[in-house]
């Protein structure tokens, strides 16, 4: 008896020992664990099937980008090479992608994709096809302006603020790869006002969204269905880096190009270069915002209005001045005739400018000239078109815009954004020139001086 009372009590000891060595580990883990941050859960963007789905997104999407064939002549293009080992998208073949800006059939796309287009056919989503019409074409942002005449009214994309876009951005490339019909791939805003040489005016947004020959034209959207980019271009020898002009440029040289068929960009006859912190400190000024005048043109409109070299441009049009880039632009979509009030820092002084903004160079149908030369494999064009009867125009050579892989241009060591300045010592401004030196020189090598950056060179050309 005395036993099992023993035991009973033994068992309720131990019980009443075990609960609170628990207590005490739940108390332990409160107090050194409880108010510790826990792990949230990983954000994770779902797209349901419905109507608010990716897929359904992707769908009204596809319905705006067209696919484009350009029938051109010559030599496939698949054999020429562009700027810092960029290769436009249409490289490959004659091949490319456009996006539909207005029920009526305009069709935005890329200069470079219908460039020597002898006859341009648009397929819709539906496979319905037509045959394009050249409405205008602008080569310093690689756009251009085609016209379909449908049976139906078309669907239209939504242009999105481009301004607005931001660095992580999820955006949707569609276009037409390889000239095998639509395709779709997913990626983010990698950076944004990129520039890598292709064309003169140049803020692309970078993405990592695959992009493959033929894309070019075609439309990036982000994630409402609102294009905020037009593609352009993709970085060869590597992956995910990819180029868009974005939407916001796109619209305004479109409305430019339907009405006029062409852009005219302002002038004012000077170069201009970045600040860094110590050419702040030597020409002493208080802001890190404007630009250097590196250059002033005789007889341009920045010398008239009494623009010097060295000046820092600070304004334009009260407008504060972020860089280089910026003011070209601003520069470049100024009226002809317009007088611009500048704000100026010369020696540290303040100083008020008024000058008047002309108009460079024509570009659209007929304005500047291209060359392809086959002959040694490479394409030059005109860096200023002169117009009669203006004073103070000076051309400037001829650019080298694009080589052949195996053409005796590169062998002999020319590389696209050089500037052939002389043929045999005659200076050469106009692509007649070009040819003319040619003739001159029958079978025999060439003598060229150039431009290569801040460098100037020799070559011989054979």
């Amino acid at each position: 008896m005395l036993g099992s009372k023993n035991r009973k009590r033994w068992l309720i000891l131990s019980l009443s020992l075990l609960g609170a060595f628990m207590a005490g580990l739940l108390i332990h883990w409160v107090v050194f664990y409880g108010d510790w941050p826990q792990a949230t859960p990983a954000l994770r963007l779902v797209f349901s099937e419905d109507k608010e789905g990716l897929p359904y997104l992707i769908e009204q999407q596809q319905a705006v980008v067209v696919n484009i064939t350009a029938q051109k002549k010559g030599r496939p293009l698949g054999k020429r090479r562009t700027l810092a080992g960029i290769r436009d998208a249409a490289s490959q073949g004659y091949f490319g992608s456009g996006v539909i800006l207005n029920p009526e059939g305009y069709i935005l796309t890329n200069y470079h994709v219908i460039d020597k287009a002898k006859q341009i056919r648009v397929t819709l989503s539906d496979r319905e096809e037509y045959q394009a019409q050249l409405v205008g074409i602008d080569p310093g942002t690689d756009l251009a302006l085609i016209k379909i005449h449908p049976a139906k009214k078309l669907q239209a994309a939504r242009l999105a603020d481009s301004d607005q876009l931001r660095v992580g951005d999820t955006v949707l490339a569609i276009g037409n790869p390889w000239g095998m019909g639509q395709s779709v791939s997913k990626g983010i805003v990698s950076a944004k006002e990129r520039s890598v040489g292709l064309n003169p005016y140049e803020e692309l947004i970078q993405t990592d969204a695959a992009i493959n020959p033929g894309c070019s034209g075609g439309g990036l959207f982000n994630l409402k269905g609102e294009l905020v980019g037009v593609v352009s271009s993709t970085l060869t020898n590597s992956q995910g880096i990819s180029f868009a002009i974005p939407s916001n440029v796109a619209r305004q040289v479109a409305e430019i190009l339907r009405s006029e068929g062409r852009l005219l960009r302002g002038w004012l006859g000077i170069r201009v270069q970045e600040l860094n912190r110590p050419l702040i400190h030597a020409l002493k000024i208080e802001d890190n915002e404007g630009v250097l005048v590196s250059s002033v043109e005789s007889g341009g409109p920045g010398r008239q209005a009494g623009l010097r070299r060295g000046d820092v441009i600070t304004t334009y049009e009260g407008q504060p001045i972020k860089g280089v880039r910026d003011f070209q632009d601003r520069v470049a979509l100024t009226p002809e005739g317009k007088q611009v009030e500048l704000s100026v820092v010369r020696q540290g002084d303040p100083k008020t400018l008024t000058v008047m903004v002309v108009h460079q160079e024509v570009l659209g149908l007929g304005g500047a000239i291209e060359l392809e030369d086959n002959r040694f494999g490479l394409t030059l064009r005109n860096l200023y078109v002169e117009r009669p009867g203006r004073a103070g125009e000076s051309p400037r050579g001829l650019l080298v815009v694009a080589l052949e892989e195996d053409g005796a241009a590169v062998q002999s060591g020319l590389k696209p954004g050089d500037i052939l300045l002389e043929i045999d010592g005659q200076a050469i401004f106009r692509i007649e020139e070009y040819r003319k030196a040619l003739d001159r020189a029958g079978h025999q090598p060439l003598l060229l001086f150039l431009q290569r950056g801040a460098d100037q060179l020799y070559l011989a050309l054979q």
